[in-house]
């Protein structure tokens, strides 16, 4: 029980913290590897990544699992074209 004047988060509130702090920290780790002049940093921030990537994504089903976070199913034609469209980016 939360003392007077203290703030109490809820499984949901704690997890949609986490969350977001799980998408900064990979925003940060993207861009800072994409910045990097020394190769072994930034496969060492990569591998960081990713490792925040699995996270993010683990909390995304917790919430998702619990209803908490809806998404709606794409349509194959969408999946398809979105697909088709960022092939051509990577050259």
């Amino acid at each position: 029980m939360p003392k007077q004047g203290q703030a109490h988060f809820d499984d949901m509130h704690m997890i949609t913290d986490a969350l977001s702090t799980q998408k900064l920290l990979a925003s940060n780790y993207n861009t800072s590897a994409g910045e990097c002049s020394n190769t072994g940093m930034m496969n060492d921030l990569i591998g960081i990544a990713t490792d925040n990537h699995k996270m993010q994504f683990g909390l995304f089903k917790s919430m998702e699992t619990r209803g908490w976070y809806e998404t709606q199913p794409a349509e194959q034609q969408m999946v398809t074209e979105a697909k088709e469209k960022y092939q051509n980016f990577r050259g």
